[in-house]
């Protein structure tokens, strides 16, 4: 009766490590792994040439995961030349969304003044970018840009407006 209920155990204790052994993650459960700022500085590069901006056409960039996916979105902050990319109410800003192997334009979002604040508030899965609004045809006012689904709104004057400063919000802060 022992032998059998030893056996029985060692049987189930087999049987219990073999499923432990033979599960298989899903692939697709994997984290991907983070691009390279090479391959968004391609990317923007590509944007620029694709869209015939012009030739001596400068920005910054800054990486920040929008979309808790475990790979850094890429932000250019376009500023020169100043008369293309910027305007009274500031300058432009492109999203590129982090594929499996590229950088894709998500929003073109014109009319931002540094800095940008990423928000610990998600909207359908991406992070709320906040802004300080100024400049022609506004009176200095804090906003919000939520993702709908598809991308970021590029009309930053109609977004919603916060009721406090963006130095009381808390959040990533991008070009400073």
């Amino acid at each position: 009766m022992l032998r059998r209920a030893i056996l029985l155990f060692l049987l189930t204790l087999t049987l219990a490590s073999c499923g432990t052994l033979s599960h298989n993650p899903n692939l697709t459960d994997m984290p991907k792994p983070d691009l390279p700022d090479s391959l968004l500085q391609d990317s923007i590069a590509l944007y620029l040439q694709q869209n015939s901006a012009p030739l001596n056409s400068r920005y910054e960039y800054a990486r920040i995961d929008l979309n808790d996916d475990g790979r850094r979105e890429g932000l250019a902050l376009l500023t020169l030349p100043h008369n293309y990319w910027c305007g009274w109410g500031g300058c432009t800003v492109i999203i590129f969304a982090a594929k499996d192997d590229y950088f894709a334009p998500l929003s073109i979002i014109k009319n931002i003044r540094p800095p940008v604040l990423i928000s610990p508030v998600a909207t359908n899965g991406w992070y709320d970018v906040i802004l300080n609004l100024s400049g022609y045809q506004t009176s200095d006012k804090t906003t919000v840009l939520m993702f709908d689904g598809q991308t970021y709104p590029s009309d930053t004057m109609s977004a919603p407006s916060v009721p406090y400063p963006i130095s009381a919000i808390k959040g990533q802060k991008l070009f400073p």
